[in-house]
């Protein structure tokens, strides 16, 4: 009875050294998505922003709604990347 438990403790501690791994990996990793190159956003697997950058050419003070609507864009674009980046195979929707 002893020897399955171990083994169930050893399987245990590879799996949480696995899930350890991975989340280092999300943590390292860097995707960039765009709205038409003019408003740029980079997160990491985990969903921290890293970098936004804005072309000063789709900058107008009067129509910030067009500024809004190309970062709402780049947003969406990089979340989507991440999460397709980060997607556990096997488990579809079981991202971190």
């Amino acid at each position: 009875m002893g020897s399955g438990f171990s083994k169930q403790k050893k399987q245990m501690k590879a799996f949480q050294d696995q899930m350890s791994k991975m989340q280092d990996e999300m943590r390292k990793l860097e995707v960039t998505g765009s709205a038409s190159n003019l408003v740029e956003i980079t997160l990491t697997g985990n969903h921290e922003v890293k970098k936004v950058k804005v072309d000063p050419s789709c900058i107008d003070p009067s129509a910030p709604d067009a500024l809004e609507d190309l970062i709402y864009t780049a947003l969406q674009d990089v979340l989507k990347k991440v999460d397709d980046a980060v997607e556990v195979p096997g488990m579809p929707g079981f991202g971190f």
